[in-house]
């Protein structure tokens, strides 16, 4: 399945500056992590916010086997909670898998597996489309 992204401007978050919501097929990355999460925990399950500032999108998300870090914690301080996820560049497509959260890792103690969350495939052109228009 090609999955169609969009990036909405959502305001800014602490250090990171201007940030952008991810859409994946019109919903909330946010809503799509949040209920995979509560699986795992009910109560803290999809503590995030939009994190994806003009630096990821200019340099990181056409960049084959980059970090993404697309949400972030919604108490303010970013480092303390956040979800990432690797780019993956062919010529006609774009992924996103791989998904983690490093406080929730196979060394936590309460390992969240990811394995299991969506792989997202984009066709690159309405991809690069999204990328100049957020950058616009």
């Amino acid at each position: 399945m090609i999955n169609t992204l969009r990036l909405r401007a959502c305001g800014n978050y602490s250090s990171l500056g201007e940030v952008f919501e991810v859409l994946i097929d019109g919903t909330p990355l946010l809503e799509l992590v949040k209920q995979f999460e509560q699986r795992f925990d009910p109560h803290i399950g999809g503590a995030y916010r939009a994190a994806l500032g003009l630096d990821d999108i200019s340099k990181r998300m056409l960049e084959n086997k980059a970090t993404l870090m697309p949400l972030a914690c919604d108490c303010g301080q970013w480092e303390c909670w956040y979800l990432l996820t690797q780019v993956y560049c062919t010529d006609d497509y774009v992924c996103w898998q791989h998904w983690h959260n490093p406080y929730r890792d196979a060394q936590s103690t309460q390992h969240w597996d990811y394995r299991e969350f969506d792989v997202f495939t984009f066709d690159k052109a309405q991809y690069q489309a999204e990328i100049v228009k957020a950058l616009r």
